[in-house]
């Protein structure tokens, strides 16, 4: 999968918990005996994750380049400490739940040990604590589990999986009774298993070509035991406040917000456990699990497969069914998880392919006085991705490949390992570049990258041999409006419909990035640019130009420099407007030049019979060059179809043959009429690269 032989592999880590030492050897020697350094951990549940964590930090020393991780278990009927003469390492938490706790010390059954005894009324008690303190029926864990159990349905390593259907929260409720609140069907089933990661550094990924399924390890981090463990907190003493700890030093790591995650895989042994974790990985405010997970929806890929979205942002928790559906071998979980995790960012994960594929990944793993693992992964961003079979059906007039992205900022300082040469030393400045940076808005997908919000990016160079990147989105009304409400509620001009009856368009501002005379301005088509914070990007607000602007309500998209007059030239449009008693308004174009004081210098309106569209235009000493499309009619018809929703702007363009089409000559300084020079052939110009004049 990854593409590396075993004779490639720089080191290894193997993590097991029931097994003797050095068995990483035994496990690996059979692939090749290459004198590599095998490394054996084993830290109770989290031993996967801890092995990632390990092999990662073998990565960022720079001594390795791969990094092979490999998780096996063979359980001997549920958990246990095979060294029951020697002093219990777990001692210290079971005394305190029974001591300060007042947690029965009886066993559950007698066919359990103590230890897995003691681990059943831990996550019982800490649900139970859980519903009590928030009024919450205890009825949630069944259905928290009939959900993994449907989402195991079809993933084919998972031990439950099955063609009948899953049980439902009636029957896991019904199911034999362990301790308090938990019955057998809310536990993860004892089982064996084995899963690998290959880790690879970003050096080897570029020197390779593999940027379009590599994933990213962006954030990790691992939290064992701390005071607060030992307080009068059952969940506490079950991992919560180390999962809460570990999740904000990784986001933190990654440079995520918990509304940026698409999917979850997290340590649900216990049903109990995964409504802990909906408040410790901050997928929702504390105190509100239960309403996260009542606000969820059931939705299907395009193989029919079903899954349920939670909360506002529509994550889906545990697509491969979670431990209650794969079993738990407790060496393999953490990596088993990742292989999940991986499969679903590159969008490989075949029958439970979520669609639309999601971009950013978190990962919890949880061992009883080994530690809370989280780990945040990032989807291949080589390329924009493919649309999924549903997405393409649903969208099939719009198949670009694109994708979602987030804000971010990172620094390239000469050493880094981001940093492949050296900066010269005398390079000063900063690339500014707009773009849509989202092709779904809370779960509602765009059925065209132009109805996205834009994202600006800057990367500056700093004249020392070190450079600095930042975006941010564009805050215009309409994003800053569905930002607070969580929601699409604005519709694209392209086709991308919102579930609501406004009849607003979204005010992307996302087409253009220029600087000019010490501001910052963004643009759209049909809408008044915004002005931006050249050094944070932090949205200004709309500018109508000091009121060049005023009376067209808009800029285009792109505009042009006059190298000669040093002067910048741009665009205006307002279409005309069809009316039932008469002629109605006339398209109109207006052109503005600015000094770099932005002073108008030239300001000048033309009305154009038949003329729709501008999108962008050319300069010449002496013409301004637009074309006349034959692709956009004007009309009273079409005007009522945008009006009742039957169709939307991006939607009506179309070839009109009774259209004329031509290039437009619009004299710059003699106040002298356009000049149309028809074309043979119907044609649509979006973008011109260069105009040339010769002898006037």
């Amino acid at each position: 999968d990854a593409g590396v032989s075993y004779k490639d592999v720089g080191a290894c880590v193997c993590t097991y918990n029931y097994a003797a030492p050095t068995a990483g050897q035994a496990a690996l020697y059979d692939l090749g005996m290459t004198g590599i350094p095998i490394f054996n951990s084993n830290n109770n549940c989290s031993s996967g994750s801890t092995g990632v964590f390990l092999g990662r930090s073998l990565l960022l020393s720079g001594q390795y380049d791969v990094v092979l991780c490999v998780g096996f278990e063979e359980m001997d009927g549920g958990l246990s400490e095979p060294f029951a003469e020697k002093a219990s390492p777990t001692a210290r938490q079971f005394d305190h739940m029974h001591d300060k706790l007042c947690i029965q010390k009886e066993k559950v059954a007698d066919r359990m040990n103590d230890f897995t005894s003691g681990i059943v009324k831990l996550f019982a008690e800490a649900g139970t604590e859980y519903c009590k303190r928030h009024g919450v029926g205890e009825e949630i864990f069944a259905e928290i589990a009939a959900k993994n159990r449907l989402h195991g349905q079809t993933n084919e390593n998972a031990m439950l999986a099955s063609k009948k259907p899953p049980p439902t929260a009636e029957q896991i409720a019904a199911s034999p009774r362990l301790f308090g609140c938990l019955t057998a069907g809310m536990a993860a089933p004892t089982g064996d298993g084995a899963a690998a990661v290959v880790l690879v550094s970003e050096r080897w990924v570029r020197e390779n070509g593999s940027e379009a399924k590599a994933v990213e390890l962006l954030g990790q981090a691992i939290v064992s035991d701390t005071e607060e463990t030992f307080s009068n907190s059952i969940a506490a003493l079950a991992g919560a406040s180390q999962a809460a700890s570990a999740a904000q030093k990784a986001y933190a790591q990654a440079g995520i917000r918990p509304a940026d995650i698409g999917v979850v895989e997290l340590h649900d042994c216990f049903s109990p456990n995964e409504l802990l974790m909906y408040e410790a990985l901050q997928l929702t405010a504390p105190g509100t699990a239960a309403d996260f997970w009542r606000e969820r929806t059931m939705v299907k890929n395009a193989h029919g497969t079903s899954f349920v979205r939670q909360g506002p942002h529509g994550v889906v928790v545990n697509p491969s069914g979670g431990l209650e559906s794969k079993g738990h071998p407790i060496g393999a979980t953490g990596l088993g998880q990742a292989a999940e995790l991986i499969s679903q960012l590159r969008g490989t994960a075949g029958w439970r392919q979520l669609e639309p594929k999601p971009q950013i990944a978190v990962q919890h793993n949880y061992g009883f006085n080994g530690g809370a693992v989280v780990t945040v992964w990032g989807a291949p961003m080589a390329r924009p991705r493919r649309m999924t079979p549903l997405e393409l059906e649903a969208n099939k007039k719009y198949a670009a490949g694109w994708g979602n992205t987030g804000e971010f900022s990172m620094a390239f300082a000469p050493g880094a390992a981001t940093l492949k040469g050296a900066l010269p030393k005398d390079l000063r400045g900063t690339f500014f570049r707009n773009g849509p940076g989202v092709m779904e808005v809370f779960g509602t997908p765009l059925v065209h990258p132009i109805d996205g919000d834009g994202l600006v990016g800057a990367l500056t160079f700093h004249g020392d041999g070190r450079a600095s990147f930042l975006s941010r989105f564009v805050d215009t009304e309409t994003h800053k409006a569905e930002q607070e409400a969580k929601k699409m509620l604005f519709s694209g001009q392209m086709g991308s419909r919102a579930p609501t009856k406004d009849l607003n368009f979204r005010d992307p501002s996302h087409t253009n990035v220029f600087s000019w005379g010490g501001r910052l301005l963004t643009c759209h088509e049909y809408t008044y640019p915004h002005e931006l914070d050249p050094k944070t990007l932090r949205t200004l607000g709309r500018t109508d130009l000091s009121g060049a602007i005023k009376k067209t309500k808009s800029l285009c998209a792109h505009f042009r420099i006059d190298r000669h007059l040093d002067r910048l030239i741009t665009v205006s449009f307002r279409a005309s407007r069809p009316s039932l008693g008469g002629p109605g308004r006339p398209s109109q174009l207006h052109i503005c030049e600015f000094d770099r004081s932005w002073q108008l210098q030239h300001d000048v309106y033309h009305e154009i019979p038949g003329y729709n569209y501008c999108h962008d235009f050319a300069a010449t000493p002496s013409f301004y060059v637009v074309h006349q499309t034959p692709f956009v009619k004007v009309s009273l018809e079409a005007a009522q179809a945008i009006m009742l929703g039957k169709e939307l702007p991006g939607e009506q363009m179309r070839l009109h043959k009774e259209l004329p089409c031509g290039i437009i000559l619009i004299p710059r300084h003699s106040g002298a009429p356009p000049v149309r020079v028809d074309l043979p052939e119907p044609c649509h110009v979006f973008h011109f690269g260069h105009c040339v004049e010769r002898d006037g």
